[in-house]
């Protein structure tokens, strides 16, 4: 339909609820209703953007309480393969260890842990694990310049864990 049939038909028909909204704001408290309108659709989206941030701090907090999302979190963060943070992730659900970030403290308490956790597994298991990533995973945690600690997995046993 071009312009000129609407027009000489007359006024569209406007659905009902957009006509009771064009009534109301044709009378003397017009601009008020309206202002005060505005005000309520602006406050709903800036209501959701407040609630929002709380809920997003709340869940953070909530998250870094926890041991092994603070720890998958930090391993995220340090220049690792995806294979040394699986084996690290690994390492520590193994062991059992209640706060896993304990790991990456120090290059003493990783190297306990781990002569611990090779312990614990069967030969050929063992030597499958030192030709995979793990040979690496200590020198990308603490650096190039990184020493194995001397002392035997009997040494570590005796010792209180962390």
């Amino acid at each position: 339909m071009s312009w000129h049939l609407l027009i000489a038909a007359g006024k569209p028909r406007l659905p009902e609820w957009l006509r009771v909204i064009q009534e109301n704001f044709g009378n003397d408290n017009s601009v008020p209703r309206l202002l005060t309108t505005v005000a309520v659709l602006a406050a709903i989206p800036a209501l959701a953007a407040v609630s929002y941030n709380f809920l997003q701090k709340r869940r953070t907090a909530a998250e870094v309480s926890r041991p092994r999302t603070l720890f998958r979190r930090v391993l995220r963060k340090l220049p690792l393969g995806r294979g040394q943070r699986a084996i690290a992730r690994r390492m520590a659900r193994d062991l059992h260890l209640p706060n896993p970030t304990i790991l990456v403290l120090s290059a003493e308490l990783f190297d306990r842990h781990a002569a611990r956790w090779t312990c614990s597994m069967s030969s050929k298991r063992r030597k499958v694990l030192e030709s995979s990533a793990f040979s690496g995973l200590p020198a990308a945690l603490f650096g190039s310049g990184y020493q194995a600690h001397q002392g035997s997995p009997a040494d570590s046993d005796s010792q209180p864990d962390s």
